[in-house]
């Protein structure tokens, strides 16, 4: 880009035109916004790719938890009639899904782009597909490659499903419940979608039965952390026994020592605790390749494939991906087909590494990362101390 211009706001918030170029030439400029247009473009691909992809596995979830927890619920979404029994929290939560719909019309610029052509208008409609298809869920369970809404995803190799049904949208309005009174938040607040949730959240929850025979699931309680991390006071009390003298000679019990706590692993006033890293010594070649690579893992054929992609990642690209517009750019994207395929058979890996060599990387890193810190913090004194051995060498001489 060869005209621009530079606007520089002062501390007072007063801003004036440091560098000005002569304007862009009609052409000029139609490419740049051409390729704002892309960026833009590729940036909505992405972002309702990843919406789209959750909202079918939250769906999924959802028609299970029906199934699970409500199952006149999910009698309704399989059959589309009301069944017998319900109560009246069941139908109110019927009523509720039956208002989430999309508009055909204003989605029709979403599906312009999409390869799939079955949009489901409803939340029901769309769990009902699930529930009429399980095979779905399989297919969900066995996708290897991420969905690209531009191609064919229903393929053997792909397994998305042939219907959309996006939950969210960035330019688009999405179904949401209309269970908050007008009158608390107006539309425009932003916390009115939550509240929304929110109260299908807990209408959901009145109407799961009471005699309900499937066992809830685990929750797992989140721990507040503790203020004092060494735990209580402590006394110690010394006992004199003497077993074989009968009741002549009873336990004699001291009187209890003043109120102590027990020292953290790095309270400051407590004695230091050893703690040693053993490093190679001899880092030659000849003395490295002695270390045994004894510390293996597994490599699946799509962790492999992920991995030797992102091999082809360069430090320039890396910095292009953190640079602002004009000059940034998006990291490449790993081969959608794995790379660690040969004759239509997938093959992994089985990886050893020597632990010690790991140790001296984590040692430069530690030391690289500490040094770039240490500009903010000045901790380097505080942190790293070296202290000069005379006589101890790599090499045995």
């Amino acid at each position: 880009m060869e005209a621009f211009i530079v606007h520089v706001r002062n501390r007072k918030g007063h801003g004036e035109d440091w560098l000005a170029k002569a304007p862009p030439l009609a052409s000029e400029a139609g490419n740049l916004n051409d390729h704002v247009n892309d960026i833009q473009n590729s940036n909505l691909k992405d972002m309702r790719e990843r919406i789209q992809t959750l909202s079918w596995y939250v769906l999924v979830d959802m028609l299970q938890f029906f199934k699970d927890y409500i199952p006149r619920i999910y009698q309704y979404i399989d059959t589309a009639n009301t069944p017998t029994g319900a109560s009246a929290a069941e139908i109110d939560v019927i009523n509720v899904l039956n208002t989430l719909t999309l508009n055909p019309i204003s989605f029709s610029s979403y599906m312009a782009d999409c390869y799939q052509t079955d949009l489901k208008t409803s939340l029901v409609s769309a769990l009902r597909e699930l529930a009429h298809s399980p095979e779905i869920e399989t297919e969900l369970d066995l996708v290897e490659y991420p969905y690209d809404r531009n191609d064919e995803n229903t393929a053997s190799d792909h397994h998305w499903p042939e219907f959309v049904f996006p939950l969210a949208d960035p330019l688009l309005t999405t179904p949401l419940p209309n269970l908050v009174p007008p009158a608390e938040l107006s539309p425009d607040e932003p916390d009115r979608s939550h509240d929304q949730l929110d109260a299908l959240t807990n209408l959901i929850k009145l109407a799961i039965p009471e005699d309900l025979t499937k066992a809830a699931p685990d929750v797992t309680r989140a721990k507040a952390p503790q203020k004092d991390a060494t735990g209580g006071w402590f006394v110690i009390r010394c006992v004199y026994e003497s077993p074989h003298c009968g009741p002549f000679d009873p336990p004699l019990v001291s009187e209890a020592t003043d109120p102590f706590k027990m020292a953290s692993m790095y309270d400051p006033d407590a004695p230091g605790r050893p703690i040693q890293i053993p490093m190679p010594l001899d880092i030659s070649p000849a003395g490295l390749r002695k270390h045994n690579k004894n510390a293996t893992f597994m490599i699946s054929d799509m962790l492999c494939g992920k991995i030797r992609g992102t091999r082809k990642t360069t430090l320039g690209d890396l910095v292009l991906s953190v640079l602002p517009w004009p000059f940034h750019k998006d990291l490449p994207e790993p081969s959608t087909k794995s790379e660690c395929t040969k004759g239509g058979l997938g093959f992994g890996m089985f990886c050893s590494l020597s632990i010690p060599i790991v140790t001296i990387c984590a040692m430069i890193l530690l030391t690289i990362m500490v040094t770039l810190f240490d500009l903010f913090f000045r901790w380097l004194p505080l942190f790293f101390l070296c202290l000069p051995i005379p006589g101890l060498s790599g090499k045995k001489k």
